[in-house]
């Protein structure tokens, strides 16, 4: 009976134990030590979603032991520690190097050696899941209005120019068909007005019905244009002959009689309190930035740089909503102040060694996000959104954006990197909103596209 009784018992047993999961452990035996490890979890699984996951190693023997990685240029790894002391874990990162897999998905394996053993963990990736809405134009350019959270564009067709209005999440809302190209444009502060460069002309166009509000003829083709709040429109023209204010309130043009620095390629940004714009030269060298008044409404000029003869500025800028910083496309950050003395003078640098292309800020995170280039040759640095600490200006890191998908035959899809034009943040500073086009040669039909990327703050 005794013996019956001890065979149920151990059944049972069985039984309850195979509910559980079964400890993932390896054992190295030698007369003189024990080794055993456990691996958790012992297969990996990645995706667009997620595409990076922790892999944690226990020791469970009464020996140190070294570890050594092998794995696929799919994937990165970072460990805590090769060493694993008795007793002791260590974390492995596996991430998924996303411009190198260009199939629907994968499947390759990690191997951990140790002492005359190894384990192999599983690593599928499938990433071909991507929230990119794929556009069906070409995108000129792009700017934000934060006010009621959307994206205006200009954009190109095969023989048709548009003004378009976006949702920020890509989807059309209004249009308007634009009969010359456009060169550039400005967005008044509270949404209600864009303003255009369209070769020798500026149009101004009321966003509210999507109509043309004037029109102003130019003696020459308009490259860059500022639309501030007193009513004045500010044009700039590649050539010699042009830089101009426009009073849109009498249609009075009157051209700039100023220095030969800010006669010729330059790009600017109107200072928060509306007063000044900033000037960047965009074919001298040296480069420089210019200071403008415009409290009286046709721009005055004011003073250039003390900083231009020492530091690069790669001929654009951007200032933080606060007023109180100018972010130079060289990653030179400048003092914005009232007083002359300390006006655009030096404050840091970021970390940073290319072209700065586009710029956003996150006031509540104290953070600053770029998109770079390469100065010489001028290829995208990477498929990703880099960021800085506003205050310290030191590189915290990049998020990747999604790539762009080709289909193949037999229903398979390829990757085609996509690279990064333009990046906002959403009104509660949630969101990057990110506005990317495909490498060149991709093959594709649309090849823009638009995202929103959750920020983990």
């Amino acid at each position: 009976m005794k013996k019956h009784l001890l065979l149920s018992l151990t059944c049972l047993l069985l039984i309850v134990g195979c509910e559980e999961e079964p400890v993932y452990v390896r054992e190295y035996h030698d007369e003189y030590l024990l080794t055993s490890i456990s691996v958790s979890p012992r297969e990996i699984n990645l995706n667009a979603g997620n595409l990076s996951e922790t892999l944690s190693i226990t020791n469970h023997g009464d020996s140190l032991l070294n570890l050594r990685l092998i794995h696929s240029s799919e994937l990165e790894l970072n460990i805590t520690e090769p060493e694993i002391a008795p007793g002791e874990s260590v974390q492995i990162t596996i991430n998924a190097e996303q411009d190198q897999i260009l199939t629907d998905s994968i499947s390759t394996q990690v191997s951990i050696l140790f002492k005359e053993d190894s384990i192999h963990i599983p690593v599928n990736i499938k990433l071909l899941e991507t929230n990119k809405l794929i556009l069906p134009f070409d995108i000129i350019e792009a700017l934000y209005d934060k006010e009621l959270n959307r994206i205006i564009i200009t954009t190109s067709g095969q023989a048709d120019f548009y003004l378009r209005c976006l949702t920020s999440t890509g989807s059309v809302t209004d249009s308007l068909v634009l009969d010359h190209y456009p060169n550039c444009m400005d967005v008044s502060a509270d949404g209600t007005k864009v303003i255009i460069g369209q070769d020798d002309r500026i149009s101004v166009i009321d966003l509210t019905n999507m109509s043309i509000i004037n029109e102003y003829s130019m003696p020459c083709t308009i490259n860059e244009i500022l639309l501030a709040p007193n009513h004045y429109a500010y044009a700039f023209s590649d050539s010699e002959e042009g830089a101009y204010s426009v009073n849109l309130t009498t249609d009075e043009i009157t051209s700039y009689e100023y220095p030969e620095l800010i006669d010729q390629g330059m790009r600017g940004q109107l200072h928060p309190s509306g007063d000044y714009l900033y000037l960047a030269t965009n074919h001298w060298v040296p480069d420089d930035l210019v200071k403008m008044d415009i409290r009286n409404g046709s721009a005055e000029y004011i003073f250039e740089s003390p900083m231009g003869s020492i530091y690069e500025f790669r001929g654009n800028l951007w200032i933080t909503s606060d007023g109180e910083k100018i972010i130079t496309a060289s990653g030179v950050v400048l003092n914005s102040t009232e007083s002359q003395a300390t006006d655009m003078s030096y404050h840091g640098t970021l970390e940073n060694d290319d072209k700065i292309t586009a710029f956003c800020e996150s006031e509540s995170s104290g953070r600053v996000y770029v998109i770079t280039k390469k100065i010489y040759n001028h290829q995208p640095k990477e498929s990703s959104i880099q960021f800085y600490n506003s205050n310290y200006l030191n590189f915290l890191g990049e998020i990747e954006i999604a790539p762009f998908v080709r289909p193949l035959s037999n229903n398979n899809m390829e990757y085609v990197s996509a690279i990064a034009h333009q990046v906002f943040l959403s009104p509660d500073d949630n969101e990057l909103i990110v506005i990317s086009h495909a490498e060149p040669g991709s093959g594709l039909k649309h090849t823009w596209g638009i995202e929103s990327i959750p920020l983990n703050q």
